[in-house]
Order: structure tokens, then C-alpha cells, then sequence
């Protein structure tokens, strides 16, 4: 659960997340696979052409290599993850080769539920049944991935069964953490996309994992 407190002259700030799904970017090739040369490996392995993180802090984004493979114009771009099997199916019959951020280990929060501090104070009990509500629905979606692209294609018929079933499955992958509760934040990933956003941005104001994060609002 995100609140968005007001800090010194109005400006709004995240001060606490439960029930988010990590989502990070990838590029993705419209080209024919093969093998990626890499240069200045940083705390990662080299497979087959792929960056294995061996080593550095989990999330933190201190590991890493440079491609010495180019681009050359329309052949590739930035998406969510998510979106992949809807590219696959708009590249076809090209193949659509993927490079994850997650891929040399930088990993981080993405999508979450936001309320206001004074709803999360006042009415905490609409909050948690929001927050189960909403878990109930991802948990029945990736139980049933087929049923909810159908369900998907229903209410928006530009998105195939297909498509919305790939994404269902996708949002699998990313939602779900081996020995967590569905949709459980956990204060080091908050923690590591605090850092992530301190690298690439100058924050006017510090801002650390209690004041973006309040636990307890997703069930055991």
C-alpha cells in the first residue's frame, strides 16, 4: 500500500507499499537471436551470451557489462514485460530476443496500491479489504490464466485470448516470490528500488523504506 503524505510546499512523496508486483523493463530485439559479446563484466557470469549475477548486493544494481553489440534503428526498443507476448506476436515470424534489467540483477518495485496517509489511519479495515480483494483477483488469474484471458478479451476485444493469457502468465512470474505470501512487499526490495531511483535522480529529500512502505495489510 502506497500513501502519499504532503511534504513542505505541497509537493507529494510515496509513504508506504504493500501488495506491489516488481516489474522491471526489458529490451527487446526484432532480429534473429545470437550470441551478445560483452565487455567490462562486473560481479556477473557469461553464459551462452547472457549475464548471470554471481556476486554484488541482490537488487542493488551494482553488477553488470557492457554489450559491444549495436542496435541498428527499428530493431529494438524498451517495454514492460508484461507486454512481451503481445510483442512476440507483432514481431512473428521474427524472433523477439529479450534483455531483462532483471537479467544482470537490477531488480525492483514497480506497480502497487496507493492511498493517502489519512485513509490508511482512518478507515485501515477498507484498506485491508481492498488489498485482499485485489490479491483474490491476481490469485484467481494466475490459478486460471486461459479463463482470464478470456475474460480479458471479453470486456476489450483488441486484446486476443492469447495475448492476455501470455500476459496472466507473465505477471505470474513477476508477482510470485517462493516462500512469500502473494503480493508481500519485502523491505529490502523497497530498500534496493529506493537506491535504484537515488542513483539516477537527485532527490530533494532523503527518503527511506518507512516512509514509502506500512506492512500489515496483507494477510499471512
Amino acid at each position: 500500500m502506497i500513501r502519499k503524505p504532503r511534504l513542505p510546499g505541497g509537493a507529494l512523496r510515496a509513504a508506504a507499499v504493500a501488495a506491489a508486483v516488481a516489474v522491471p523493463m526489458l529490451t527487446a530485439l526484432l532480429a534473429e537471436e545470437k550470441t551478445v559479446t560483452w565487455t567490462g563484466a562486473v560481479n556477473v557470469s557469461i553464459v551462452n551470451g547472457s549475464l548471470q549475477q554471481t556476486a554484488g548486493c541482490d537488487g542493488c544494481g551494482d553488477a553488470g557489462a557492457t554489450s559491444l553489440e549495436a542496435l541498428t534503428q527499428g530493431d529494438g526498443f524498451v517495454q514492460f514485460t508484461v507486454g512481451e507476448p503481445l510483442l512476440r506476436a507483432q514481431a512473428a515470424p521474427k524472433n523477439l530476443v529479450r534483455f531483462a534489467y532483471s537479467d544482470p540483477g537490477l531488480n525492483f518495485y514497480g506497480n502497487g496500491i496507493i492511498a493517502t496517509d489519512t485513509t490508511i489511519k482512518s478507515n485501515p479495515d477498507l484498506v485491508r479489504r481492498f488489498v485482499a480483494a485485489t490479491i483474490k483477483g491476481l490469485k484467481a488469474s494466475i490459478d486460471a490464466p486461459a479463463d482470464a484471458g478470456a475474460i480479458m478479451n471479453k470486456a476489450h476485444p483488441e486484446v486476443s485470448v492469447d495475448v492476455a493469457k501470455g500476459e496472466t502468465e507473465a505477471v505470474a512470474e513477476l508477482a510470485q516470490v517462493k516462500g512469500k505470501p502473494l503480493a508481500e512487499i519485502d523491505p529490502a526490495g523497497v530498500q534496493a528500488t529506493i537506491d535504484v531511483v537515488n542513483g539516477a535522480f537527485k532527490l530533494k529529500s532523503p527518503v527511506t523504506v518507512s516512509d514509502i512502505y506500512v506492512p500489515g495489510f496483507v494477510a499471512k
